[in-house]
């Protein structure tokens, strides 16, 4: 699946007939968990097709770790969630009016029964063992407050291996577009942030900080924010390399107006974080502390 080119994940809209098609073939059924181990949290809009797939990827993983789907149709033009509504083990939220993704998955982890909570892109595709291995680094790192795993792109090059955050509050994802290698970016390690594109974070630390912070409206640096907030809280932040990904991206947005929503809102995380951005107080501005962007 991740040696399949970028074309091929171009995803094109597709009638009614053949969606229930696609639907009835993949057999999407998820086991009831009164007591899950995680919650997957996913907020759609619009574009069924692509949380299709993120759903049936889930299923793997269903089979491996104690996981209950919570998704949201946060009030798509087209009624999307409808095609969802009889999948067995999946719990379906529809907005009566638009709240964006921020919103919507403060809403979701509020409803949540999981110890905790994988907040998963609708273009986010999770491979076998991914949540197993998100698991695994809270067992192992106790001070451990979100984990995120290695995000691709659908040919195999590196989207992200964590990201780190610059002085003026850019950010920058690292690995970005490299070619995948067994000894790049090969360890589980502190990082500033992880995208929220797929995250692993304990329901009560996300609810104790505040979950997303609607400073960040519609969408956008909430991720950035959110890893701030759990080193605030005195949790790190990690990477897990074994935690793959393929992430399609902006599959179902607008690349235009989400390069324009960043613009807006890094200027607001800088002067939320000033304090911390300025004394160099994170993983990044520790390892390189003369670097000015």
């Amino acid at each position: 699946m991740v040696r399949r080119t970028l074309a091929r994940w171009r995803y094109r809209r597709v009638s009614t007939a053949v969606l229930e098609r696609r639907l009835a073939a993949a057999g999407l059924a998820f086991p009831e968990q009164t007591h899950p181990t995680v919650s997957v949290l996913i907020a759609m809009y619009g574009r069924p097709e692509i949380t299709l797939d993120a759903l049936v990827a889930l299923m793997a993983n269903a089979r491996e770790s104690s996981i209950e789907i919570l998704l949201c149709d946060d009030q798509s033009p087209d009624g999307s969630g409808r095609f969802f509504e009889s999948v067995p083990g999946l719990r379906l939220t529809t907005n009566k009016e638009n709240m964006g993704y921020l919103r919507s998955n403060n809403m979701l982890a509020a409803d949540a029964r999981g110890e905790f909570l994988l907040l998963l892109n609708s273009d986010a595709l999770i491979q076998p063992g991914a949540i197993a291995f998100l698991l695994d680094v809270f067992r192992t790192q106790d001070d451990a407050g979100l984990v995120g795993g290695r995000l691709l792109y659908p040919d195999g090059r590196l989207q992200e291996a964590g990201a780190d955050v610059l002085p003026d509050g850019r950010t920058v994802r690292r690995g970005w577009r490299q070619r995948e290698s067994p000894v790049l970016y090969d360890r589980i390690e502190e990082v500033d942030y992880c995208s929220a594109a797929c995250v692993l974070i304990p329901r009560r630390l996300f609810l104790d900080v505040g979950g997303f912070d609607e400073l960040y409206l519609p969408a956008y640096y909430e991720d950035v924010d959110l890893a701030f907030k759990v080193r605030a809280a005195g949790q790190r932040v990690y990477f897990q390399p074994a935690a793959r990904v393929i992430h399609v991206e902006n599959a179902s947005s607008d690349f235009e107006r989400a390069k324009a929503q960043v613009e807006v809102n890094q200027p607001k995380f800088r002067g939320k974080w000033a304090a911390v951005l300025d004394a160099g107080d994170y993983p990044s501005a520790q390892h390189h502390p003369r670097r000015e962007g």
